[in-house]
């Protein structure tokens, strides 16, 4: 929907009639003034890979896949994914099992405003929940990746700078959590000159939302 200054609903279309309901989307604006919306889309054969559909100059065009993992999966994952952009480049990051059911973090890079979109590259540590974020980095063109990782019998957000030919920069294990869907999704967003991120500590037995910066 396209909503203006007095909250009134200017415009509202319909990008895809067949998704994977429970996950989340995610959204940006290029350098171009494009509108870039990615979530898991949902096939007949209930193959629920990454879909994204451009909205340019007015025009709203058709859906299409960032990748084609051919993740085969009868129910919805509510594992959704995360766009982000800086200038002409976009950066999109998703969880997915494919055709080898190995679950996995992917991220792919755009340089043209999300015309077209690299190979991805597997940014994981092997045993990931997923429920991931990507902001890009103020002074370069890598970016952060934020997800869930299981190990020793508990979860933790894990921090990742890829850079856009995917090499590992550097990595941080911020905080233990849960595996359990009472951990909802870690949010991650650009604040002054480094990032915010905000997620849910089940540590006392009560949700609590809190948030870090990260500098």
């Amino acid at each position: 929907a396209i909503i203006n200054e007095n909250g009134e609903v200017e415009r509202n279309d319909l990008l895809d009639n067949m998704v994977c309901d429970c996950c989340q989307t995610s959204s940006v604006i290029t350098a171009n003034g494009n509108i870039l919306s990615v979530y898991r889309d949902r096939s007949k054969g209930e193959i629920r890979d990454i879909g994204i559909v451009r909205y340019k100059n007015n025009l709203l065009g058709t859906s299409e896949l960032i990748h084609a993992d051919d993740w085969e999966m009868p129910g919805c994952p509510v594992n959704g994914p995360a766009i982000a952009a800086k200038d002409s480049s976009v950066a999109v990051c998703w969880y997915t099992k494919g055709t080898d059911t190995e679950a996995k973090i992917l991220t792919a890079f755009s340089t043209d405003n999300g015309e077209t979109f690299s190979e991805p590259f597997r940014v994981d540590n092997g045993n990931p929940v997923g429920r991931v974020d990507i902001a890009y980095f103020k002074e370069s063109n890598s970016v952060l990746v934020s997800w869930l990782e299981e190990a020793n019998d508990s979860a933790f957000v894990m921090l990742k700078e890829v850079s856009s030919d995917g090499k590992l920069i550097q990595e941080v294990k911020l905080f233990a959590t849960s595996a359990k869907r009472a951990s909802g999704f870690p949010q991650l967003a650009p604040f002054g000159g480094g990032f915010m991120t905000a997620f849910t500590d089940l540590s006392t037995g009560q949700p609590q939302l809190k948030t870090l910066m990260l500098k």
